[in-house]
């Protein structure tokens, strides 16, 4: 029981942080817009957690860290990841690496230290921050490039940069060309424009395109557009390129676009064609003015938007070429991860300083300085949590279905599971617990930042992440305490008296 008033005493003031910061974001958005959630995300990110990571492996003797729990959440990690592609292997879906990702992320990308570091210490003291760091490490230097990996090859898939998959689109891209090129002629003759006139660089007169609700007449209407752009060709002498149907300006509609972020489509219609010529029935005299206005303009740009794109024809064509790609991206985002690189620098200080001296020296101007942005950590984060579950409500109720199945694999699957991975890596002790205990908690807010990055065409796959980013931190505190009492009363991994601290 005493157990339980220590989590209680320790949950209580992170709810009371996410209801301040959820008070703050609904009643003073003056104060607190909506970016003040991406600024204070940003400053966690970038600072909080980078200094909490380093401080703690930079004071600690590299032979004294539990390897076997690193190891034991990498296995934790990759059963319960290949678990969760067990449903794709029935479920039809067009994006299964999207589908298998977010089941990862869903279920996996633990909040290992912000929820987790108050929360361990409450049981056992404040020594048993390390474990929490490892936890982080398993998730940082051996999750988040695998999870990079495939939302890079899932990239270069749907934007057409390898193996031959932009063929579809190319071929679309061909069609509509040949269909705009068999439609010239009949713009040519709806222009009604003499090749004397043109000669004579007089202005033409504007025919109001018909109505665009039929679709031949609408590339009739493109071919009339591409026309007027050959005229003003004629007039600056050849300096500036003309629009023709084999060029990039090319009808398509927002239907039959592929639905990928490597082509961009912006659809123009301007009704005030027929409105101009109904006016131009009651005035003659500005009938010209009228029928010029009256042009409609109804094309899209197909163009890709990724800069690491290439031609078609240029893209290498076998699986290594594409994994070439897309290790040439993942590294330069690992090298700018600020977490990534605090784990690095803090293994690093603690393998440089071990060579030269028998034991960890750290200066106290650092250290000072280093804490000072570690303990922002929980904090900010909690506030900026409960920040970010303004405006996200509806989320919860609009995806309580798959909500709920997920709430059941991370919060009593995944921890039961760490049980087993635990007896396997012959874990025991406040170590075992630990693992258990934290793979209980909620998915981490970074895990919204990875959807709304890789996934913005799937607005679903951002309202479950943010439902169970919510639900999930509101549940932690009685989930938490609830399989602390478990373990407690079935004496799993020896029996742990009240009060005993991790001396790790």
């Amino acid at each position: 029981m005493t157990q339980v008033v220590d989590v209680v005493e320790a949950a209580v003031p992170l709810l009371g942080l996410m209801l301040t910061g959820y008070c703050f974001a609904r009643f003073r958005r003056k104060a607190f817009p909506p970016q003040s959630v991406f600024l204070l995300n940003s400053f966690v990110f970038l600072l909080g957690i980078p200094s909490l990571v380093f401080k703690a492996l930079a004071t600690k003797d590299l032979d004294k860290l539990s390897w076997r729990f690193i190891l034991g959440y990498m296995l934790l990690r990759t059963v319960f990841g290949l678990l969760s592609a067990v449903p794709l292997l029935w479920q039809k879906t067009n994006d299964k690496i999207g589908d298998f990702l977010i089941n990862l992320i869903s279920s996996t990308w633990i909040n290992t230290v912000i929820f987790g570091i108050p929360m361990l210490e409450s049981l056992y003291g404040p020594r048993v921050k390390i474990l929490n760091v490892l936890a982080a490490i398993s998730s940082v230097i051996y999750q988040l490039p695998i999870m990079l990996m495939f939302f890079e090859y899932r990239e270069v898939l749907k934007n057409g940069s390898g193996n031959g998959s932009r063929s579809g689109g190319a071929a679309e891209l061909r069609s509509v060309r040949a269909s705009a090129a068999k439609t010239q002629d009949e713009a040519l003759a709806m222009n009604q424009v003499s090749i004397s006139s043109l000669n004579r660089q007089e202005v033409p007169q504007q025919v109001v395109p018909p109505d665009t609700r039929d679709a031949h007449v609408v590339h009739e209407a493109l071919q009339y557009q591409q026309h007027q752009q050959h005229h003003q060709h004629q007039q600056h002498h050849q300096q500036q390129q003309p629009a023709s149907a084999d060029e990039e300006v090319t009808m398509y509609t927002a239907a039959n676009l592929p639905h990928t972020s490597s082509y961009t489509a912006a659809i123009s219609n301007t009704n005030s064609g027929r409105n101009s010529s109904d006016d131009s029935n009651n005035s003659s005299s500005s009938s010209n003015s009228n029928n010029s206005r009256g042009a409609l303009v109804a094309a899209a740009t197909i163009a890709p938007v990724d800069g690491n794109e290439a031609e078609d024809d240029t893209m290498p064509r076998t699986f290594f070429g594409v994994l070439w790609i897309v290790i040439k991206r993942v590294i330069p985002k690992l090298l700018r991860n600020h977490p990534f690189v605090g784990i690095c620098l803090g293994l690093l200080w603690s393998l440089i300083l071990r060579m030269a001296a028998d034991e960890n020296n750290f200066p106290k101007v650092i250290d000072t300085f280093v804490q000072y942005f570690a303990d922002c950590v929980t904090p900010v984060a909690s506030f900026c949590t409960g920040m970010f579950m303004c405006g996200h409500e509806r989320d919860v109720i609009r995806m309580w279905k798959p909500l709920l199945v997920f709430l059941l694999a991370k919060m009593i699957a995944m921890p039961a599971l760490a049980m087993l991975v635990c007896v396997i890596v012959d874990l025991d002790g406040i170590e075992a617990r630990s693992a258990v205990l934290l793979a209980s908690l909620p998915v981490a807010l970074a895990s919204f930042t990875l959807i709304t990055t890789y996934m913005k065409e799937r607005p679903s796959a951002m309202a479950l992440t943010s439902s169970l980013i919510i639900v999930g931190s509101i549940l932690m505190p009685f989930v938490f305490a609830a399989w602390n009492e478990l373990l407690i009363a079935g004496d799993v991994f020896g029996d742990i008296p009240d009060g005993t601290t991790y001396t790790g």
